[in-house]
């Protein structure tokens, strides 16, 4: 058995990161393998894929099972951009730690300036870049809603009014 088949093979699996493949004689094989870790999901067209950090499909999603990671909903093949800023966007909601404080997270990603993201709920427009600087005003205003009580809905339709 050529080591060299064996990790190719390896390989071929989207959920391996990296893999090493030694032979130690007379008689071992030894192996090491460093998975890829689940980071978003896809919804695409209405099928749900599990993608890594780097955008990369790593399998569909057969059953209609609760979502455990952000929802990322975009097309890679036709709106690369879009789909580049939603990764990155996903990277920094992981990174501030917003994953451990929302319930449901889904990023919208059609135009790469027009990048949204739906929050427990709240409909934010975060566009392109700059997206760490973003949240953190974002966090800064719901945390000063909260210290006054205001409610989001009598603040959103007085804002409405002003128009």
């Amino acid at each position: 058995m050529s080591g060299r088949k064996v990790y190719e093979k390896l390989k071929e699996s989207p959920w391996i990161q990296t893999a090493s493949v030694r032979k130690e004689f007379p008689s071992k094989l030894l192996i090491s393998i460093r998975e890829t870790e689940p980071f978003a999901l896809l919804d695409m067209k209405g099928k749900m894929f599990i993608v890594d950090d780097r955008g990369r499909m790593l399998e569909e999603l057969k059953d209609n099972s609760v979502p455990f990671l952000p929802v990322i909903m975009s097309d890679p093949y036709n709106e690369k951009e879009a789909f580049r800023e939603a990764v990155n966007l996903a990277k920094v909601i992981k990174h501030m730690g917003v994953f451990q404080k929302k319930q449901r997270i889904e990023i919208i990603a059609h135009q790469p300036n027009e990048v949204a993201a739906n929050l427990d709920g709240v409909h934010v427009k975060v566009g392109a870049g700059e997206h760490e600087d973003k949240l953190t005003r974002l966090s800064e205003i719901e945390e000063e809603i909260s210290k006054r009580h205001i409610r989001l809905l009598t603040l959103i339709s007085d804002l409405r009014r002003r128009r």
